[in-house]
């Protein structure tokens, strides 16, 4: 999503009402008295106004990427969205030239979004195929970007990010390593269940 898309507009829409709700809860915990609630509706709203605009009344689902039903689901209350989950999360692949190239980073909401779904099962196996292609490509790290398809004789000169190639993209990238706190959370099942581990 790095070009201006009628599915770029949509997706930075979800991340909001995801900022919002966010928002609502952290200034809830600091104290704030007035502003949480008009945070909540205004990511409501927004929501509302995302399931009416962009949810196709006959697939049920927002489009057929993984990015923007990843978000459906995290955004907008659709972890019961069966055909999401049939018609697009249960497809996740990347081995033919169709598949969608989604990055590390983003990967790591895709597996929120199958553990929301009560598919963790299945982002294991994602887990296992896709930052595990890194593993099996030499990585010592998780790299910024990856695919499984990308030639294999130089990974990194074939590292692609951004919408260029080469070594100026990392191959020990922090904000590719979301299956550390992933499991955490999904898998040994720890959870704050208030502000700080309080």
């Amino acid at each position: 999503m790095s070009t201006y898309t009628k599915d770029a507009r949509i997706g930075t829409q979800m991340q909001y009402v995801r900022a919002y709700v966010a928002g609502s809860k952290l200034l809830a915990e600091l104290g704030d008295a007035a502003t949480p609630a008009k945070f909540a509706a205004h990511a409501k709203r927004v929501a509302d106004a995302a399931i009416a605009s962009y949810k196709n009344p006959k697939t049920q689902t927002y489009g057929s990427t993984w990015h923007l039903n990843t978000l459906a689901v995290l955004a907008l209350g659709e972890e019961s969205n069966h055909a999401i989950w049939d018609s697009v999360l249960a497809k996740v692949k990347q081995d033919s030239p169709t598949d969608e190239v989604v990055s590390p980073y983003f990967n790591t909401y895709v597996l929120d979004a199958m553990a929301k779904m009560g598919h963790r099962e299945d982002a294991l196996m994602w887990i296992r195929k896709y930052w595990g292609g890194m593993l099996a490509e030499g990585a010592t790290s998780f790299w910024e970007a990856h695919d499984l398809r990308w030639q294999k004789a130089n990974p990194h000169l074939g590292l692609q990010a951004d919408g260029t190639t080469g070594y100026f993209i990392s191959m020990a990238h922090g904000w590719s390593a979301g299956p550390t706190a992933w499991f955490q959370r999904e898998v040994l099942g720890i959870k704050p269940t208030s502000s700080g581990f309080k």
